[in-house]
């Protein structure tokens, strides 16, 4: 991730010097799109089950959900069933599972896996970016900066406008990371540490005019990216000052952010995890109750999962926790967005 930095930061700050006819790299989407382009999972089937006439978070309701989860699961002869709901249906049906474990041989629902909506989760981890950051000068620097306007600020903090929320901390991420870097390229120019930027121009000049993996691949190999990528990182991680510190913090925020949403456009279950705990000290830091106690809970029968339930561990693995509807590279989603964009959706137009 450092040298994948290195390579984008110092490729667009050569750009900028050079003057705009050189090809910049493209925003993060578009970069991972052009990579990926050859890894186009296939399209999932979308299937909507009959509508339980009842409120959702009613305790006999979400116990008809997971009848339903098991008949669906037998008439596909399948193992397991995997069962996706957001955070305050999720506590809901663990009550459920977890009495019904204490019945021993008996337990009708040993065969369901509950997972906790991954888009939700992101709606949390910008609001806990957004309440973190917001007094700070995120609120101004995002207005005054013509990010978004002012009357969406407050909700692009608070984690209500997912696409919106998302775009913004990127571009500001990728300022500030700008920035850094900048400082990090001054710290060299005045220690005189000459570590070998120059050479490096060269392979980048190819790579903004042709990005590929290989071509990411071949600069990653090289030793010379390698010693930048460590002297950054060593830069990043040494003290200078509060302030940059801070705003240091945010850049790493937003770096957890992108490779949560990397892990299910990716279909990458392991990096799922590993965002998931590094998820963790955030809700527990800003008061995230009911995040604390389930998310902890989840990323545990997840990490167990290959014990539990091992023909659904493999699935995971596979990528089998998202969903693909379109034909474009790095383009999966969440299940509960699937859900919103789907069902939920349906709901809510003329003729739903």
């Amino acid at each position: 991730c450092v040298c994948v930095c290195v390579c984008v930061c110092f490729a667009d700050a050569v750009s900028e010097s050079v003057g705009s006819s050189v090809p910049t790299i493209p925003e993060w989407s578009a970069f991972n799109s052009v990579l990926l382009q050859q890894e186009v999972p296939p399209s999932s089937r979308v299937g909507y089950l009959p509508v339980i006439n009842a409120p959702s978070t009613e305790l006999r309701t979400c116990a008809q959900v997971l009848n339903n989860a098991i008949n669906v699961c037998d008439q596909l002869k399948q193992q397991d069933v995997v069962v996706v709901a957001d955070q305050a249906i999720y506590a809901k049906l663990q009550d459920i599972v977890w009495q019904d474990r204490t019945r021993g041989d008996e337990a009708i629902y040993s065969r369901v896996v509950l997972r906790m909506g991954t888009f939700h989760t992101i709606g949390v981890l910008l609001a806990v970016i957004g309440k973190r950051f917001a007094d700070a000068g995120l609120h101004q620097l995002l207005v005054d900066g013509e990010v978004v306007n002012a009357g969406s600020a407050a909700a692009v903090l608070d984690g209500k406008h997912y696409n919106r929320a998302v775009r913004s901390h990127i571009v500001i991420a990728e300022a500030l990371e700008h920035l850094r870097w900048r400082h990090f390229e001054d710290s060299l120019a005045e220690n005189d540490n000459d570590i070998g930027l120059d050479d490096l121009e060269p392979s980048l000049s190819h790579l903004r005019q042709e990005l590929s993996d290989l071509s990411i691949k071949n600069l990653s190999s090289r030793q010379l990216l390698t010693t930048i990528g460590n002297a950054y990182a060593d830069f990043c991680a040494s003290d200078h000052g509060p302030m940059f510190q801070f705003w240091s913090s945010y850049i790493d925020m937003v770096s957890l952010l992108r490779c949560l949403i990397r892990a299910t456009r990716q279909g990458n279950w392991h990096l799922h995890l590993q965002c998931i705990y590094r998820l963790l000290p955030w809700v527990f830091a800003y008061d995230r109750t009911n995040y604390c106690r389930y998310l902890s809970v989840y990323l545990c029968e997840m990490l167990m999962l290959h014990r539990t339930h091992p023909g659904a561990a493999e699935e995971m693995e596979k990528g089998e926790f998202c969903v693909q509807r379109s034909r474009n590279a790095f383009a999966q989603v969440p299940v509960d967005q699937a859900l919103e964009q789907t069902i939920n959706r349906d709901t809510k137009v003329s003729g739903g």
